[in-house]
């Protein structure tokens, strides 16, 4: 009796030992499954974090090239104001810009102006000097910010 005693208690520490040794694998286990969660989850705000500088790089590219569409608009304004054999040769750019400038009109107001409110090439042509300030400041503003 006493060695069927021994026997059990023997095989009783035995299975306690590869028990604490499973458990032991098992924490190990999880530090390393939570490293890795906290590893994934690192890569996904780096990832959000770089995703959303992109998009506003590609975004102010965008307005950068409006803005220069409509800076040449006024060039072209400009030009065909001092065309003399043209007379409504100004049109034609006036309105260009008025289409390019949707959405921009509130950043924009002297060129809002010369869209809505300049009618002939000697009200439209006093308008464009200060205009083309206007989108050289805002070009300027976007490449320093």
């Amino acid at each position: 009796m006493l060695a069927d005693t021994s026997i059990t208690a023997d095989v009783g520490l035995f299975f306690a030992a590869v028990a604490a040794g499973a458990s032991v694998v098992a924490v190990k286990q999880s530090k390393s499954a939570g490293k890795a969660a906290r590893d994934t989850v690192q890569l996904a705000a780096d990832t959000l974090r770089e995703t959303e500088l992109a998009r506003r790089d590609a975004e102010r590219d965008h307005l950068r090239r409006r803005l220069e569409r409509a800076g040449e608009l006024l060039e072209a304004i400009l030009h065909s104001s001092a065309d003399e054999g043209h007379s409504n040769a100004w049109t034609r750019p006036r309105n260009e810009l008025s289409a390019a400038i949707v959405g921009l009109r509130d950043i924009l107001p002297i060129c809002t102006r010369i869209c809505d409110e300049a009618v002939t090439r000697s009200t439209a042509q006093p308008l464009v000097g200060d205009a083309r300030n206007e989108i050289e400041a805002r070009l300027r503003g976007l490449e320093s910010g």
